[in-house]
């Protein structure tokens, strides 16, 4: 989940085995965005935004019920007193 895509570019770099899906709510970073996923912009932000990009992912068939995903948002991207936070979801 990201404003402007920075995060997922860094975690891309890695090369990890797995895919990256990339959600905003910015019809920029979405346009920009190269690694392996980009979901078209999401209408909702905040607390929600999580669960919109689950499902969005879920409509995509790039996750299933039961798997577990790692979702990694940045807050404040760009300033100063940005901060990172990372949860594991289980699909249901």
């Amino acid at each position: 989940i990201t404003e402007t895509g920075k995060l997922a570019r860094l975690v891309s770099k890695f090369k990890p085995e797995v895919g990256i899906f990339a959600c905003t709510t910015q019809d920029y970073v979405v346009d920009n965005y190269k690694p392996t996923e980009v979901s078209p912009p999401l209408d909702s932000g905040g607390p929600d935004m999580i669960a919109a990009a689950v499902s969005e992912a879920k409509r995509s068939k790039i996750v299933k019920v039961g798997h577990k995903i790692v979702v990694v948002h940045s807050i404040n991207e760009e300033s100063g007193e940005e901060s990172n936070v990372m949860k594991i979801v289980n699909i249901e």
